[in-house]
């Protein structure tokens, strides 16, 4: 729900400005795997359901996967392909060196933890799923947003540090606006998809 409400902040933030996503709800679909369960039959219906994960679900694989490719109505032509580099990328994020009980990279830097060549496979993987409604958070997770804030905490901790910090008006000095990078360009993504009649991934 952490992540709900933050990315509902944050294009709050970006309508303001005639930005992001118009006419919509974030959903809380508690997992990973339950996500698929509300983008298909939401899909099935007309609705441009987008559906926004971890990076870690590159880690998953399997059926898990293949349901979610699926849910998202992503061809069958291309599943060979997507699973290639799901794999590859898996695999570079599991070979990366890590600190003992400390976070893992992929949680916390994303796909700037790797190196230039397997982080340009990464961005080709993330536009070709994004092109299908399926958006993967380039930095890792939520909490990995607005790294300039400096908060350092995980889950509601982090959220609500993040929301005293970034103001809640635009009276508010410390207001935070958008910029157009970061979530913000995230979230643009996610409109241009929203809002494109062509958009691969509805009937």
């Amino acid at each position: 729900d952490s992540d709900r409400a933050f990315y509902d902040e944050m294009n709050r933030r970006l309508q303001s400005l005639n930005r992001g996503v118009r006419d919509v709800l974030f959903l809380n679909a508690q997992n990973k795997q339950t996500i698929r369960r509300l983008v298909g039959p939401l899909r099935g219906i007309g609705i441009a359901a987008a559906a926004i994960l971890d990076l870690d679900v590159v880690e998953e694989g399997g059926a898990n996967w293949k349901a979610l490719l699926d849910a998202c109505q992503v061809d069958d032509s291309r599943t060979p392909h997507l699973e290639t580099e799901r794999a590859y990328l898996s695999a570079a994020f599991s070979a990366l060196p890590e600190l003992a009980g400390g976070p893992r990279s992929i949680k916390t830097r994303g796909i700037n933890a790797l190196s230039p060549a397997d982080k340009a496979r990464a961005e080709a993987l993330l536009k070709e799923l994004s092109a299908y409604g399926l958006f993967l958070v380039p930095v890792g997770e939520l909490e990995s947003w607005l790294p300039s804030q400096g908060i350092r905490q995980h889950g509601p901790d982090w959220v609500v540090n993040i929301f005293s910090q970034i103001g809640q008006s635009e009276d508010d000095p410390n207001y935070l606006r958008p910029g157009d990078d970061d979530v913000w360009k995230f979230l643009d993504e996610i409109a241009d998809w929203v809002n494109n009649s062509k958009r691969l991934g509805t009937d």
